[in-house]
């Protein structure tokens, strides 16, 4: 059984076009009657998601029924640390950022530091040290992934294959497919922006939440 959910992730689990109160996350706490703690940001990154896990690290491993969900988004994305406003900054590919020195620093990493075959690299690398240290501390988790907005090159398409090797997927939700395709592309249910799951889907989405936990006797 568990007693608290912890959840890290981007817009697929803050639940962007849809009442927070009607994201899949809210209705899996109602049904089940568990206090789910939502850390998702909208646009966020996987680095950002793994900060704000381990700002969180002693409430989960306070209590060892507590389980942690943590979805997996674009590698595109990353995040800065702010010195002037001492924050993490989220920065995106392609967004526009009003603040000057956000906005010369994002173009200069997209220009000069970023590309394909390192950012996903490091996205796999991520995830076997996010794995192992939860296996460490004995926490239990299923990991999700939101969405892929770019194609495997070859050169990475081999790292992936070589580093996934070491990833467990009986600890994937939806069998490692990312939420996008089987909720908005497969079960075609998508909120206005079209990109993302509707109230309905959310609603499908935590009924199948449901029915894993309850495959893997986590309730």
């Amino acid at each position: 059984m568990i007693n608290n959910i912890f959840a890290f992730g981007d817009s697929f689990l803050s639940g962007h076009g849809v009442n927070f109160s009607d994201n899949w996350l809210s209705v899996v706490e109602r049904k089940l009657s568990i206090k789910v703690n939502n850390y998702a940001v909208s646009g966020g990154s996987n680095k950002l998601s793994i900060i704000k896990f381990f700002e969180q690290l002693e409430k989960i491993t306070a209590d060892q029924n507590n389980l942690v969900l943590f979805a997996w988004t674009s590698p595109v994305r990353t995040t800065f640390y702010n010195i002037d406003n001492a924050t993490w900054e989220n920065v995106q590919l392609g967004h526009y950022y009003t603040d000057q020195k956000v906005r010369q620093r994002v173009d200069e990493y997209y220009r000069q530091y970023y590309n394909d075959y390192e950012s996903y690299v490091d996205f796999y690398q991520q995830q076997l040290l996010l794995t192992e240290f939860l296996k460490n501390k004995s926490i239990r988790y299923f990991y999700m992934n939101s969405f892929f907005d770019a194609a495997f090159g070859p050169a990475v398409a081999n790292d992936k294959h070589y580093l996934e090797k070491f990833i467990s997927k009986d600890n994937y939700l939806l069998d490692n497919r990312s939420i996008y395709e089987v909720v908005c592309l497969e079960q075609k249910m998508t909120c206005n922006d079209r990109f993302h799951p509707s109230e309905q889907g959310h609603t499908w989405l935590a009924d199948y939440a449901i029915d894993f936990f309850k495959k893997n006797s986590i309730i």
